[in-house]
C-alpha cells in the first residue's frame, strides 16, 4: 500500500482571538446548527466581547417555554440584526431557529485553542435583566 499526504484539510485557528460559538435549533430538535462570532483581543474588541456575552445571556431568557414556529421573534431585540442575524440559521418559507447556547473560546499567539468561562457581574446581570423577555 502506498499513502500520498494530500493538501492540509484543516485551517489554522485565528491568533489572538475571542470566539464565542452560538448554537441554534430547528424546530423540535429536528437539527442543529452554529455559527461563530470572532472577536479581536484588544480594549475594543474586549468590550464587544461582553456585550455579546451579555446579548447570549439576553437571548437565552426568551421564549423558555417555546414560542411555535415563525419568524421576527427576535425584532424586539435591538442588538439582533447588528451581532446575529446574518448568521442566524433561517431557511426561506421555514421556521427561524431557536437559541440553544452559547460557548466562548479564546485563541492565543499560537493559535491553541482554550475554553473561556464569564462570570457576570451585578450591573451586567441588571444590564441582561433590562431587556424584554417574551414568553
Amino acid at each position: 500500500m502506498k499513502l500520498k499526504i494530500q493538501q492540509e484539510v484543516t485551517k489554522s485557528n485565528p491568533k489572538c482571538v475571542y470566539r464565542i460559538k452560538v448554537d441554534t435549533m430547528t424546530g423540535d430538535a429536528d437539527g442543529y446548527n452554529d455559527f461563530n462570532i470572532d472577536l479581536p483581543d484588544s480594549i475594543t474588541g474586549r468590550v464587544e466581547l461582553k456585550n455579546v456575552i451579555i446579548y447570549c445571556e439576553v437571548l437565552a431568557k426568551q421564549y423558555r417555554n417555546g414560542r411555535g414556529g415563525g419568524t421576527g421573534y427576535y425584532d424586539h431585540l435591538d442588538f439582533f440584526d447588528e451581532w446575529f442575524e446574518e448568521e442566524w440559521y433561517y431557511e426561506e418559507g421555514e421556521y427561524m431557529d431557536d437559541f440553544e447556547d452559547y460557548s466562548i473560546f479564546y485563541f492565543d499567539l499560537d493559535g491553541k485553542e482554550f475554553n473561556v468561562s464569564a462570570y457576570l457581574s451585578e450591573q451586567d446581570m441588571k444590564d441582561v435583566d433590562s431587556y424584554e423577555v417574551k414568553q
